[in-house]
């Protein structure tokens, strides 16, 4: 493992700050907070051109093939694109995927006065959809198999629900329906070490007010259930719960529908990984190199016109495109056990995805600037993430991605 900094001298630079005139008092405190540094000369011209991308040296390209902790491609790549997840999953299961998508095609300007050149390389960025024919379309009866009903219940595919086809649920009273979710998941064939948690998503018509259950039949008949929670916005249903334990003979049980119930749009996420593509860079990656201060992130982004929102009424069985998607700035150090690293301060936005080319933009905080680190680091010190989801809402989908950029800010985004 690299180690940071393992001479012990630190070398930054002299800090920039936003304020005109700080008098005397400030001065003495900065000369006893800058002089155990070593400070090489101030900032060269380079860094007052704020249309640099830092960036440029490292295009969108898809990530090497996933490898466990002990595979052949290292963690934590820097200079690199990435996914987060990684070697971390307990599986060799790609929970994303990255796709070239051809290039822009047209011009596009933005209100900003920012320009997206047509031939720049467009790529398509996807959070799966682990749950097996869950817009159940394919209506082989076969596939019925993994829904086990009790005694009075049944399950049926159906074109009386929302979008197209449709899972019918009846199990009136304390009649159950158990669905067997080591068949349906799409990774499950895999071996986990450790056991994995997901997040379930789904559509209903016309009751979302469904008990349910996780758990083994015993425990169905011992254990009280909860209740699905509608989210009115979406028409749609998160559980807000992690599912886990969805190996073996552990069951998702759906109890008392009360009425015919349509179930379509069933989407499971992994709810233990971090769904992200990042570039990892230490100090020397970018030109001009890495230095504290202000900086934004900024790339382009758009849905995959092939694509459908999970709950967009003409959709049948494309592909899911993201409603939301999210932009992050970390800053990193190596842990206490130097053996991994760490954030030590963040900037996050979550975003609305639209039909049409735009331009999102992540700025750090006024005056909560990138700290104080040593340049001569071999070890990143800085994350650029993009996620096709919200990560306080994961769900699978995809979005079309472009041009992303990164740019330092000497005097502020005011200038």
């Amino acid at each position: 493992m690299e180690q940071n900094n393992p001479s012990g001298v630190t070398r930054c630079r002299q800090p920039v700050f936003f304020l005109s005139s700080l008098g005397l008092a400030f001065a003495t405190i900065l000369i006893v907070t800058t002089s155990a540094c070593e400070l090489p000369p101030t900032f060269g011209p380079e860094y007052y051109v704020s249309s640099t991308n830092y960036i440029a040296d490292y295009p969108l390209a898809a990530p090497s093939v996933s490898a466990d902790a002990k595979g052949g491609t290292a963690l934590d790549t820097h200079a690199a694109w990435d996914w987060a997840w990684r070697g971390r999953t307990g599986n060799s299961y790609e929970y994303m995927s990255m796709t070239d998508a051809g290039t822009v095609g047209t011009t596009v300007n933005a209100s900003d006065e920012t320009t997206l050149a047509a031939d720049a390389a467009v790529w398509r960025v996807e959070l799966k959809n682990l749950f097996s024919n869950g817009n159940f379309e394919n209506t082989d009866v076969a596939g019925l198999a993994p829904y086990v009903t009790g005694a009075g219940a049944s399950s049926s595919f159906s074109t009386g629900g929302g979008h197209s086809n449709s899972l019918l649920l009846v199990a009136d009273g304390d009649k159950y329906i158990s669905w067997q979710m080591s068949d349906l998941l799409l990774d499950q064939a895999e071996i986990f070490d450790p056991k994995p948690s997901y997040y379930l998503r789904l559509m209903t018509w016309p009751n979302v007010n469904l008990p349910y259950h996780v758990g083994s039949q015993t425990d169905f008949i011992n254990e009280t259930t909860e209740q699905l929670i509608a989210v009115p916005s979406l028409n749609s249903i998160f559980i807000a719960d992690r599912l886990i334990g969805l190996e073996a003979d552990t069951l998702f049980f759906v109890s008392g529908t009360n009425q015919p119930t349509y179930i379509d749009e069933v989407r499971m996420i992994r709810a233990d990984i971090q769904p992200i593509l990042r570039l990892l860079l230490t100090p020397s990656d970018t030109e001009p190199g890495l230095v504290p201060g202000q900086y934004e992130f900024s790339v382009w982004i758009k849905t995959d016109p092939t694509d459908r929102p999970f709950n967009d009424s003409s959709r049948i069985s494309e592909n899911y495109a993201a409603y939301q998607t999210s932009l992050r700035i970390s800053q990193l150090r190596w842990d206490a056990t130097n053996e991994a690293l760490e954030s030590v301060k963040g900037w996050e936005q979550t975003y609305a995805v639209n039909e049409g080319w735009q331009r999102l933009v992540l700025r750090m905080n006024e005056f909560n600037n990138m700290e104080r680190f040593d340049e001569a680091s071999n070890t990143a010190v800085m994350e650029l993430a993009i996620s096709p989801t919200n990560p306080s809402l994961l769900d699978a989908g995809a979005i079309l991605i472009a041009a992303p950029s990164l740019n330092f800010y000497i005097n502020g985004f005011d200038e």
